[in-house]
């Protein structure tokens, strides 16, 4: 599916077609912002995981994918700091950070795992920052040609409340990104 990558007012007064359909889909969505230019295949692959079932099923998709072009998967967690401000008993402590920072190497090297069993090329990475940002800022400093991502479709007043990574990401990316619910 194509889509316009708008933000802002203009994303919350008209809506996003693409939007819905990556949140209420069955099936995986392929979206795009751009019309591809190369058409040489998909040689870097990024898999921002967290460890989810949702995530789980992208790397499953991911691995399909890499074997098909023979590219290298990037595996990338990020620790979101910021969103620990408020949470009730949990701080930016040394404990917290390293507590978050264990769950995020547990995700990486899971896909790692799932990576070598296929014998595919695997690059892991956790960052810390927001979450779609350090993804972004990932898929500009690595050359990534496609991003595979699980989501869990939230739907209503809990979507606008937590706002989506997956959204976020499909209306910034000038790359593909594969959903998967």
């Amino acid at each position: 599916m194509g889509t316009h990558g708008r933000t802002g007012l203009k994303r919350l007064l008209l809506g996003s077609v693409t939007e819905r359909v990556v949140r209420t889909s069955d099936v995986p969505v392929f979206t795009s912002r751009l019309a591809l230019v190369d058409e040489s295949g998909y040689d870097h692959i990024l898999i921002p995981t967290d460890g989810s079932e949702a995530a789980t099923g992208a790397t499953d998709h991911a691995v399909v994918i890499a074997e098909q072009h023979d590219a290298t998967i990037h595996a990338l967690s990020v620790v979101d700091i910021s969103a620990l401000a408020g949470v009730y008993g949990v701080g930016t402590g040394t404990s917290d950070v390293e507590s978050l920072e264990e769950g995020c190497e547990q995700a990486v090297g899971a896909v790692e795992e799932r990576c070598a069993d296929r014998d595919l090329d695997v690059v892991t990475n956790v960052a810390e920052g927001s979450p779609y940002r350090v993804i972004q800022q990932y898929i500009d400093d690595e050359g990534i040609s496609l991003v595979t991502m699980g989501t869990p479709g939230r739907t209503g007043l809990e979507r606008y409340l937590l706002g989506s990574v997956t959204e976020r990401v499909i209306r910034t990316s000038d790359v593909p990104v594969l959903i998967v619910r």
